[in-house]
């Protein structure tokens, strides 16, 4: 959309887009969990696996794939325009 992209939050980049509170709320959730992997202190011990479960990784995949919809949407209307 003509800026450039900063930082590794997913739901601050979709709020610069001017995606709705839904969509961005999902992307908190996926922040939480992205955030804390990608920064290893964030854990006194243990690895990230001993932290997250199965049901933890189905709903991020759940919420990524909402996510992807309303981006693909958003660019295809940005394309028609």
């Amino acid at each position: 959309m003509g800026n450039e992209p900063s930082g590794t939050s997913i739901s601050s980049l979709l709020k610069k887009l001017d995606f709705g509170d839904d969509v961005v709320n999902l992307a908190k959730k996926i922040d939480r969990y992205f955030i804390p992997i990608r920064y290893m202190v964030a854990w006194s011990e243990g690895l990230p696996g001993d932290y997250y479960t199965i049901e933890d990784a189905e709903e991020a995949i759940s919420y990524s794939k909402l996510i992807m919809k309303s981006v693909e949407e958003k660019w295809k209307s940005l394309k028609r325009e």
